[in-house]
């Protein structure tokens, strides 16, 4: 009867929406990733200029975190405020507490987008694959083995 159209097309409704969501998941992770990537040359120079990691980490997460953090909260109240004016008692708490998962969800992999790029430039191994080549310390022209990074 009626009761099971309604019932297929808010499945389908819901399947929909849960795979929207899932991609701009991957869409907010692709894009930190690559915005703090493009800063890989300013974190090994902020590094060889004796920097402190909690700085260097401090200076890059900074403006990702604030806007995910604005992104979330707006969304959140707005979300919040149309729940409660559309559900009532229980199916309020229960949208609410899956609004809240997400959003845990979604810092996490946002803080995650951020991180994997700046360890990667922190990392010791990508500062010794620059170091100076045996030719350059003898030389009177410096040149760098991989030009890529710092």
């Amino acid at each position: 009867g009626p009761r099971d159209f309604y019932a297929f097309w808010t499945t389908v409704l819901v399947a929909v929406c849960g795979i929207a969501l899932l991609l701009s998941l991957g869409g907010i992770s692709a894009v930190m990733s690559y915005t703090v990537a493009q800063r890989t040359r300013e974190i090994g120079i902020r590094v060889a200029l004796g920097s402190s990691r909690t700085r260097v980490l401090t200076a890059v997460f900074r403006r990702p975190v604030r806007q995910v953090a604005l992104g979330l909260v707006s969304g959140f109240v707005l979300l919040a405020l149309l729940l409660t004016q559309l559900s009532e008692g229980l199916e309020t708490i229960r949208a609410l507490a899956w609004l809240t998962a997400y959003s845990l969800v979604m810092a996490m992999i946002c803080l995650t987008a951020c991180a994997t790029p700046t360890r990667r430039a922190l990392s010791a191994r990508r500062r010794r694959r620059c170091a100076w080549t045996a030719e350059a310390r003898e030389g009177s022209r410096l040149e760098r083995r991989d030009a890529c990074c710092v």
